[in-house]
């Protein structure tokens, strides 16, 4: 069962044994992809990671690091393809602007 927006997710394990609930909401999404295939659903899950998934639903959704979300939205961005700002895009950018911040931190002290 796969329901997003603040919804559960149950997941199963290559042996059939139920993995912990996950709520997804939905960080952004690609307004009309055309001809590209990527994921075009982006999400926060409940345990503070993100995933991609091909649908609203997050069928299948893969989990992403916070790098690879700035690259997936720069694809858009790239690509002329509109994005739709959702529920959780605020917490998304906290995201990113931690990684930022960890980044710069970690440079300055090898300098």
């Amino acid at each position: 069962m796969n329901r997003t927006n603040g919804k559960l997710s149950t997941r199963r394990t290559s042996n059939g044994a139920l993995k912990s609930r996950t709520v997804f909401s939905l960080v952004m999404r690609y307004e009309n992809p055309g001809q590209l295939t990527v994921p075009t659903h982006l999400f926060l899950g409940s345990d503070d990671k993100l995933y991609l998934a091909h649908d609203a639903v997050a069928t299948n959704p893969q989990p992403i690091s916070v790098k690879e979300s700035v690259a997936w939205f720069r694809l858009a961005h790239d690509c002329h393809v509109c994005t739709a700002k959702e529920v959780a895009f605020s917490k998304w950018l906290g995201l990113v602007e931690r990684e930022l911040a960890v980044t710069t931190m970690l440079r300055s002290m090898t300098k």
